[in-house]
């Protein structure tokens, strides 16, 4: 009996040997089975002027929180410095993270890079700004073309036929610009005289330089609409410091404390906000997904609502108007 269990114990003990034999030449045994996933996200900028960032970015580290992800943000210096963007995600590519969400500045330029994530199998997703290629697994972000179409109509309500507005727009090439717009356009569809659009590379002071050349050059313009925060910042401070404020009809896109005075103040006439906040918590939480191995959607449209000084003060649109409150 004694001897039999001493052959026991040598068998046990020499399946025990090989059995550490076998996962330390292929994983450690730990990091096996306790493997924390690293999410990079790649931001359009790691400027944090806009309102709209800064809560995105809050969701996203949330999610990484409550999920156990180590998530690492980076992103160019400016949003239109679309070069260094490219340059940022290849670097990000070569450090081999298990998923990028990326929220694209340019709707075809970060294609290229997008490819060669999926290609090096890292799982990818992109955020608020698109790709146009079919290398994102899953684009989470408002539908902006619908977005686009809900202030086009609440636009066309207040206007008559013939009036002359004007499109104040950010990134010519990112996908939510591109979209917005169409869906402003198609919204009013040929009654008004809609001036060339002006574009501000997302910078606030020329959003100001620009809005106070048309309100010199256009002495019957009616409306303007910003499509984006840092757009409608400019444009604002500009109608504001001018004899048309009140009168000219002003929309924007997004909103921030001085936006939202503008809205109680009745100098802004509506607002689109959108749920950044949805938007990274659902980006990290669709990567943890696609890490593991789980089938997620092709897009998730995290939602948008026009708000106006009517309904500013309703309990839901006071969570959307003050989302870090």
């Amino acid at each position: 009996m004694k001897s039999g269990r001493i052959v026991l114990i040598n068998i046990s003990f020499l399946f025990l040997i090989l059995l550490i034999y076998y996962f330390s030449a292929n994983m450690n045994l730990f990091s096996r089975f306790n493997k924390k996933y690293e999410v990079v996200l790649v931001m359009k900028t790691t400027e944090r002027i806009s309102e709209f960032w800064v809560i995105l970015e809050k969701g996203a580290i949330q999610a990484a929180e409550d999920l156990g992800i180590h998530i690492e943000i980076t992103g160019a210096d400016l949003e239109d410095n679309i070069q260094q963007q490219i340059d940022i995600m290849d670097q990000v590519i070569d450090s081999a993270p298990d998923a990028i969400i990326l929220a694209a500045t340019d709707y075809q330029l970060l294609g290229p890079s997008a490819a060669r994530a999926r290609e090096q199998s890292i799982a990818l997703l992109t955020v608020d700004s698109f790709i146009a290629s079919d290398h994102s697994q899953c684009e989470i972000g408002t539908a902006n073309v619908g977005a686009g179409e809900k202030l086009g109509r609440h636009m066309s309500s207040l206007l008559q036929e013939g009036d002359t507005l004007a499109i104040i727009s950010f990134v010519r090439d990112s996908s939510p610009a591109i979209e917005r717009e169409k869906g402003f356009r198609s919204a009013l569809g040929d009654d008004f005289n809609i001036l060339d659009t002006i574009y501000t590379n997302n910078n606030i002071e020329l959003g100001y330089t620009e809005t106070k050349r048309l309100i010199k050059e256009y002495p019957h313009l009616k409306a303007v609409v910003a499509l984006n925060e840092n757009s409608a910042l400019g444009t604002f401070r500009a109608i504001k410091e001018s004899d048309r404020a009140g009168d000219l009809i002003f929309m924007t896109f997004d909103s921030d404390l001085e936006l939202i005075q503008g809205l109680e103040d009745g100098l802004i006439d509506a607002t689109l906000v959108q749920k950044p906040y949805n938007m990274g918590y659902l980006a990290v939480q669709n990567a943890y997904d696609l890490i593991r191995g789980k089938s997620v959607p092709p897009s998730i449209d995290t939602g948008s609502e026009l708000i106006t000084r009517e309904n500013m003060y309703d309990i839901k649109n006071q969570k959307l108007l003050f989302p870090s409150e």
